[in-house]
């Protein structure tokens, strides 16, 4: 079904579809809507590999649709309403006019509840949204995350720095909320942010009350696996990352009994501490975030793989050359929008692990990083396709690549 034919179908789940930007389009055949993805994809990537491109596959089938709630964080720019008074929300698509929020069919409902919530506190205290306009006001943006596993939430509170003594009175209110069934927050905190720039978040986290960090629980290969997640580190939003992403990446690359592994650009270890699980007896993280680094190194620990893991800060790059070992079994790299360029392929080419994935949230890059990679010696065995962003037009792609004979 062509893209004309599948609008045909379109349902409106909530008000504000069509005008806030948080879906391109929320089709009730949502199945022909990700087989036309997928097939753009597969013209996209054929003009640039040729006739031997692989036909994209499917990690996992696509899930009934349309999905709805299925993402476990909340992030809403605050902007003044034309009163001058704190409102959050979405940005309507391709402008920053806002677009409060009071029904999503995308986030999970215990968010967009706890959300309406904390704003009417930060109204009622009087804080002052930032206005990128004038450079006036102070809180910039809010964002929640919450792990069903768990039932932990945490709070942050994206604000300009500077003291603020009135934030940890705030902060412990906040937590007193009236909360969703399900929806416990463990910790309010806040993010600093004086960089000029539409970017919603800090570098710099400062918890204001309870924890900076939650957790989540999963079960791998029958083996529970525990993550501590704090505020600054990336992790899937998508709640059923693990039964779309991360475990059919892990059952297509197979036991990994005695191997030498690399997880690049690593995050918390979603990958590393399953790859450990699976049997690697080595496993070296790479990952320039120092807290999500943190993170995972306490989650090998707390998993019982500090001695399996070497973990490496700093860029994937001509610097951490000397740490990647040469010759490793496994090597899976799941890089920013930016893929690998040009130092990540040169690293990989000098090293020469046997076996590559490549994790992509980007055709772009990944059409980029793809052709260099296979002119030094690696053959594409694989495209696989993932429905991890559902309504927004866009797939979550991995390649399988092996190294030739040289």
């Amino acid at each position: 079904m062509r893209r004309k034919e599948a609008r045909k179908q379109a349902v409106r789940p909530c008000p504000h579809l069509g005008r806030c930007g948080g879906c391109l389009d929320f089709l009730a055949d949502h199945e022909s809507r990700c087989e036309e993805l997928r097939s753009d994809l597969q013209e996209r990537l054929r003009r640039v590999l040729g006739a031997s491109c692989p036909e994209i596959g499917w990690l996992h089938p696509v899930l009934p649709g349309p999905p709805r709630h299925f993402r476990n964080r909340l992030l809403y720019p605050l902007r003044p309403d034309r009163e001058g008074r704190l409102q959050g929300g979405l940005f309507a698509r391709n402008s920053h006019e806002l677009v409060p929020i009071r029904r999503c069919e995308i986030q999970h409902g215990v968010l967009t509840k706890a959300a309406l919530s904390i704003l009417r506190l930060l109204r009622d205290r009087g804080v002052q949204a930032y206005d990128e306009g004038s450079g006036r006001g102070f809180a910039r943006s809010l964002e929640i995350r919450w792990m069903p596993s768990t039932g932990e939430g945490l709070i942050v509170l994206a604000t300009l720095g500077g003291r603020w003594p009135e934030g940890p009175a705030l902060a412990k209110d906040l937590l007193e909320l009236p909360r969703p069934r399900g929806f416990h927050p463990v910790g309010v905190v806040r993010s600093l942010h004086d960089e000029p720039g539409n970017r919603h978040l800090g570098r710099r986290q400062v918890p204001l009350a309870g924890r900076d960090y939650l957790t989540d629980r999963v079960v791998f290969r029958d083996r529970e696996l525990r993550f501590r997640i704090s505020a600054g580190s990336f992790y899937q939003s998508h709640l059923r990352a693990d039964r779309l992403l991360l475990d059919p990446v892990m059952d297509r690359i197979g036991e990994l009994d005695g191997a030498r592994t690399a997880d690049v650009f690593g995050g918390v270890g979603v990958f590393g501490l399953r790859m450990a699980a699976a049997g690697a007896r080595e496993v070296h993280l790479f990952e320039r975030n120092r807290t999500a680094l943190r993170d995972a190194r306490h989650n090998a620990a707390r998993n019982g793989f500090a001695g399996v893991f070497r973990f490496h800060g700093g860029g994937f790059g001509p610097p951490a050359v000397s740490d990647l070992p040469e010759g490793l079994d496994l090597c899976l790299c799941d890089p920013p929008r930016k893929g690998l360029g040009e130092e990540g392929i040169e690293v990989l080419r000098s090293k020469a692990p046997r076996r590559l994935v490549l994790v992509s949230c980007d055709p772009s890059s990944l059409c980029r990083d793809l052709p260099p990679l296979r002119a030094r010696g690696y053959d594409l065995r694989a495209l696989q396709a993932a429905d991890l962003f559902p309504h927004s037009g866009r797939l979550e792609l991995v390649a399988f690549l092996e190294r030739g004979p040289r």
